[in-house]
């Protein structure tokens, strides 16, 4: 997958179905912005997801322009107001629903604290996105909590 940010803000977007071709249309569209590329860009086997859209710094994006979005970010030095998340994703029926740990630093400890759990290791991320479409998944959040999106 990738992590993905238009010029027009400082939201990110999570994309999982995802290749050289595909990413190089993204980069393509960072001028233009999230909106026109929804709309122009035909992405089947992919899934866009919103990140930590409550995060300070981010706007939330209207509920119906990504296929889904990052209901629990758990960085635990960010304020991503999961709870209120959860409640708006409930609220606007968004279908897909991911959790993730923001760990893109080592000795960061928050490491593994959000996992997606699925019945098989998907050996792509164009499996990973047909996983996220099909529901058929189940959220970690720390080291013993499950939580149904």
């Amino acid at each position: 997958g990738a992590e993905i940010r238009f010029r027009e803000n400082n939201n990110d977007y999570l994309l999982y179905g995802v290749d050289r071709e595909i990413l190089s249309i993204c980069y393509d569209y960072y001028e233009k912005g999230v909106e026109l590329f929804r709309k122009e860009v035909k992405l089947p086997n992919s899934v866009f997801i919103q990140a930590h859209p409550l995060r300070d710094g981010c706007e939330l994006c209207a509920t119906d322009l990504p296929d889904g979005i990052e209901t629990f970010n758990m960085h635990p030095n960010q304020k991503s107001q999961n709870a209120r998340m959860v409640r708006i994703a409930a609220q606007n029926n968004v279908k897909i629903k991911i959790a993730g740990s923001d760990f893109h630093h080592k000795n960061c400890d928050h490491e593994a604290l959000a996992a997606l759990r699925t019945r098989y290791l998907p050996k792509d991320s164009f499996e990973l996105a047909s996983i996220l479409k099909s529901g058929d998944y189940i959220l970690e959040i720390g080291e013993d909590s499950l939580v149904l999106p």
